[in-house]
């Protein structure tokens, strides 16, 4: 193994506090993922922080305390926080290196996944943000960077809460994450299936750099992401099919609307459309 400590005098070491910046995974318009190596612990780790830094000490410390919240949840589709902390002006949460591969490295390796293997990963996605949805959490920036799979394909979310509402200096934290906490919650659900429709039809939905950009167009349009996940399997991939209903939201809100919406029959492998589905879901 190679010592992971030196560097040479041309290309001297990027340091983030004391880790070592490996390389950057993903930015997005809301967050950033690196992969950095941790002298201290003598492993590489995921880490995340906001593309924005806070902008006063109140917005700061309320930063650090909702991640510090949203990693005390504890599911097997989240991945388990390693770390939290502060390099100012940033902040950051830090995941194991070892929990996989991002999908956007998968993908970027190998060839496109089964469409059973995609479905599998947005379903295990979909339950641990269901479980943090209950929790009053979100996400608000899923990428297919920030979804983890290992080799048995154990799906694990990274990010939860690191991009948060960026407010005024002087605004009520609370009642502003209270306000948005419902919204932000349909929005994941929603970016699930355009991580999914990236998955299955191997390009960037609508040509866009990030999810995030494509989903207010989408709710405007009033689809679901399973609406968005069949785009590319239908005949006329110009048109898709607009949802009966608007996504739900409460108990259970992201898998009941998965659900609910695909009229998908579930196993234990994945998910597959009902003939009824399938009729409906013709442009």
């Amino acid at each position: 193994m190679s010592d992971n400590t030196t560097t040479s005098s041309a290309a001297p070491m990027r340091r983030f506090g004391r880790f070592e910046l490996r390389g950057l995974l993903h930015k997005s318009l809301r967050s950033m993922l690196w992969v950095v190596f941790d002298p201290q612990s003598g492993q590489e780790l995921f880490l995340m922080m906001p593309r924005e830094k806070p902008n006063s000490e109140a917005a700061m410390l309320h930063w650090l305390k909702t991640v510090d919240g949203a990693s005390r949840i504890h599911h097997p589709n989240l991945a388990h926080v390693v770390e939290t902390g502060r390099v100012d002006p940033w902040p950051y949460v830090a995941y194991d290196r070892a929990l996989g591969e991002t999908l956007e490295e998968r993908i970027a390796r190998g060839a496109p996944p089964l469409p059973l293997d995609a479905a599998g990963w947005a379903a295990q996605a979909l339950e641990g943000l269901a479980f943090a949805h209950e929790a009053g959490h979100a996400h608000r920036d899923i990428q297919l960077a920030h979804i983890v799979v290992d080799g048995a394909n154990h799906v694990r979310v990274l990010g939860l809460e690191v991009a948060q509402e960026v407010v005024p200096p002087n605004a009520d934290f609370n009642t502003t994450t209270r306000r948005a906490a419902r919204e932000a919650a349909e929005e994941d659900v929603v970016c699930v299936g355009l991580v999914l429709h990236r998955l299955l039809a191997a390009s960037r939905c609508w040509r866009s750099p990030t999810c995030r950009s494509c989903s207010s167009a989408c709710s405007r349009r009033g689809m679901t992401s399973c609406a968005w996940a069949g785009k590319p399997l239908m005949r006329s991939p110009s048109r898709c099919a607009p949802s009966s209903t608007a996504p739900a939201t409460g108990r259970r809100a992201s898998v009941t609307t998965w659900r609910a919406a695909s009229g998908a029959r579930w196993t234990a492998g994945g998910c597959r459309p009902s003939r009824t589905t399938a009729a409906r879901s013709r442009c």
